[in-house]
């Protein structure tokens, strides 16, 4: 058997391809990770859930590409901005945040997936 140089023969177990797939099909159920989000709101009371809605509206009008949430952990709606993998990617969109939203900061959360394009 030749090869050329720079050519790469991967030999498996038959198995091995079934498993990537259960993989995948598990990923897909389970479309989340560990990672991070910029938390630039939380407020407890009356008015929270209005004000909370009202600054994701704002948020997305600032910044259409990144992607807002509205949480709620009793008693407190919050607003979280992004799915970063790395604390540093996180730390870099701070940077721009915090000059709109100054009380903004990093915390870990479960994060989505990013959208393949296969």
């Amino acid at each position: 058997m030749g090869f050329s140089q720079g050519e790469a023969v991967l030999v498996c177990e038959p198995n091995v391809g079934i498993l990537l797939e259960k993989h995948k099909e598990l990923n897909s159920i389970q479309a989340s990770t560990d990672g991070f989000r910029i938390q630039i709101f939380m407020e407890s009371g009356n008015y929270s859930k209005k004000k909370a809605y009202t600054i994701k509206k704002s948020f997305s009008e600032l910044y259409p590409d990144e992607q807002v949430y509205v949480l709620f952990n009793e008693p407190y709606y919050k607003v979280r901005i992004g799915d970063f993998r790395s604390r540093l990617d996180a730390e870099r969109e701070l940077e721009n945040v915090v000059i709109d939203y100054p009380v903004a900061f990093i915390v870990p959360d479960k994060i989505r997936f990013p959208v393949n394009s296969e």
